[in-house]
């Protein structure tokens, strides 16, 4: 891995300690192909370092921006290189994947099947209706974290902190479901759409008002298909990753068009 490099680990300590006070050794406490994370003990509590690989290098600058973000600020936080995943662009993006034969791993263990490819190719009109429902309903796309999970919030001082944007694009908020329902399924050993999951579901919908249940189920498989299309752009970045198969796992999800929560194809 990069992060294993000498002259990245003498780079990292060098420039932490330019800025910070360490009073105890530097800490790893995450090292994958896409970034490495360090704890930092100062005498003011613990500091964080992160490394990201050349795909997610908008995060840092998206990470700066963040705060002062509004939902009519798209095409601002597509400047910044975050990942342009709005509901617009997802049967292009489908096509794009479609033609990817290496992501695909077609025909191969863990694959995309010939009669699955044929079924996909055959969606567009299904997904071009899907995505004008969620269009019509008037919510701004905006900024989606796209990996939203228990592990990704931080308590402060009473407050807070949604950290680890490098997974995140712009799109409809619905979307954010996806991942964070699949992980309290999987996670809880909860039963994807049982009345568990749909309190959960609820609980994000309250600051939206009532009337969106319905097309949460229509965003639950949108955003499916979208964060494979997260996978195929990470694989492109990491040929070596140890899950090739995410695309065709995330494409076989939308098909099966399981309840939500559901993280089995």
């Amino acid at each position: 891995m990069p992060w294993d490099d000498p002259d990245f680990l003498a780079e990292a300590d060098a420039w932490i300690r330019a800025r910070a006070e360490p009073t105890g050794p530097l800490e790893r406490t995450h090292v994958q192909l896409w970034s490495t994370v360090w704890r930092v003990p100062t005498a003011g509590g613990d500091l964080w370092f992160k490394a990201s690989s050349a795909i997610h290098r908008f995060e840092t600058r998206l990470a700066e921006r963040l705060a002062a973000v509004m939902p009519d600020r798209v095409v601002e936080l597509v400047a910044l290189g975050v990942p342009d995943h709005r509901l617009r662009r997802l049967p292009e993006l489908l096509d794009e994947v479609l033609g990817d034969e290496q992501v695909l791993l077609l025909g191969r263990d863990g694959g995309v099947t010939a009669d699955e490819l044929a079924r996909l190719r055959a969606v567009r009109p299904d997904l071009r209706a899907m995505c004008a429902a969620l269009q019509d309903l008037g919510l701004g796309e905006t900024i989606q974290h796209d990996d939203l999970h228990d592990g990704q919030v931080y308590l402060r001082d009473g407050r807070y902190r949604v950290l680890d944007w490098g997974d995140s694009c712009v799109s409809h908020p619905f979307h954010t479901l996806v991942v964070t329902l699949r992980v309290f399924a999987w996670k809880h050993g909860l039963v994807p759409g049982s009345p568990e999951m749909l309190r959960l579901r609820d609980a994000y919908l309250e600051p939206f008002g009532p009337g969106f249940e319905e097309a949460v189920d229509v965003a639950y498989r949108t955003g499916t298909l979208a964060r494979a299309f997260a996978w195929q752009r990470y694989l492109a970045s990491e040929p070596r990753h140890e899950d090739p198969d995410a695309v065709a796992y995330g494409l076989k999800l939308f098909l099966a068009n399981g309840p939500i929560g559901s993280w089995k194809p």
